[in-house]
């Protein structure tokens, strides 16, 4: 590991529509290139664990139980490399098991990163992204502009399509 300021990050974006083999191979072609993986649908055992290398640190959201069998796991996680320190970044809560987020912070920047996961039978997980980003304008209006870069990234599975992109037949 190098002490060097990270100057850049690199993400990873998978659905990996709960597949173990999927999620492996993710992992592994990531390697160590990248900073952050967001996986979409992760693969969750009887145990209700997921699958990373030991250089991944997993965050799930906030709000879930591991331990409650029968609460739903969830469809959106975040993978951190080891190499981000532990102190640059600290997760975000949302109150759904379909978003989970981080926050990075560094001498120039301070970047929101959100993986989601929007159900194709409606909107809920957008609509909680919603009332979160709402509620974080309302306890900080005016966020300081001190030559940081302050900004968010929204990742994730989104399941709507354009009528455009459809037949017409395919409503």
């Amino acid at each position: 590991m190098t002490n060097e300021p990270h100057r850049t990050i690199k993400i990873w974006q998978q659905n990996t529509r709960k597949s173990l083999d999927a999620q492996l191979l993710t992992l592994h072609a990531a390697r160590n290139n990248y900073d952050i993986i967001c996986i979409q649908e992760p693969h969750f055992d009887h145990l209700n664990a997921t699958r990373a290398t030991p250089v991944w640190r997993l965050v799930t959201p906030t709000g879930w139980n591991r331990n409650d069998p029968v609460e739903r796991t969830p469809r959106a996680i975040i993978l951190v490399h080891e190499r981000i320190p532990t102190n640059s970044w600290t997760q975000i809560d949302i109150e759904s098991l379909d978003a989970v987020g981080i926050k990075l912070v560094g001498e120039a920047a301070e970047i929101s990163i959100y993986n989601l996961y929007n159900d194709c039978t409606h909107s809920d997980t957008t609509s909680k992204l919603q009332e979160h980003l709402d509620a974080r304008e309302q306890a900080n209006p005016d966020p300081a502009t001190d030559d940081r870069i302050i900004g968010d990234i929204w990742l994730g599975d989104f399941n709507r399509h354009h009528p455009m992109w459809e037949d017409e037949e395919n409503t």
